[in-house]
């Protein structure tokens, strides 16, 4: 029961991340011409992105908070999280060689666009994003539900929700 009330915490953070990210369009389209609201959203967003307008995903023709690679990297971490429960418990990846294998894809095309062999395209930072995210849910989610787990339980921080989760 503690591990999957945790399971659900993070399956909900990681489902209100990803809906954020729609959020500095949306309010582009709404306030459209002025952007008192879209602006902040997305200088917040820049600290984790370089947000690139030919690199981003459009909506409404304005482009999402971060760029094609960032947004596969968080929605394919959140596909990993709604699955988890029917793939990963079953198989684990570990360590410096899971990380090699899922970060392999994204190096192959930044390394084949930097030397001129092939162009990398929204596409292929999409699916190199997604598939980097979907990885790293397998790897990191079974330490984040147990020390999360650890936390909430040892130190009692939802004692009172806990306990009316019991009964």
């Amino acid at each position: 029961m503690k591990k999957s009330f945790t399971y659900y915490i993070i399956l909900a953070a990681a489902a209100l991340w990803c809906l954020m990210l729609f959020l500095p369009p949306l309010t582009a389209a709404i306030e459209a011409p002025s952007s008192s609201v879209s602006k902040p959203i997305y200088r917040f967003y820049a600290t984790i992105c370089h947000q690139y307008e030919t690199r981003s995903l459009h909506i409404f023709g304005y482009k999402i908070a971060v760029c094609a690679r960032c947004f596969g990297i968080y929605a394919g971490f959140f596909a990993g999280c709604l699955l988890y429960p029917l793939i990963f418990k079953r198989q684990k990846f570990h360590g410096l060689s899971g990380w090699c294998l899922i970060g392999l894809p994204m190096a192959l095309d930044v390394f084949f666009d930097v030397t001129g062999i092939h162009a990398s395209t929204i596409i292929t930072r999409l699916a190199t994003g997604l598939f980097f995210g979907y990885g790293a849910a397998a790897i990191i989610l079974p330490f984040l539900i147990s020390g999360l787990s650890e936390i909430i339980y040892t130190k009692n921080i939802l004692k009172g929700a806990t306990n009316e989760l019991k009964t």
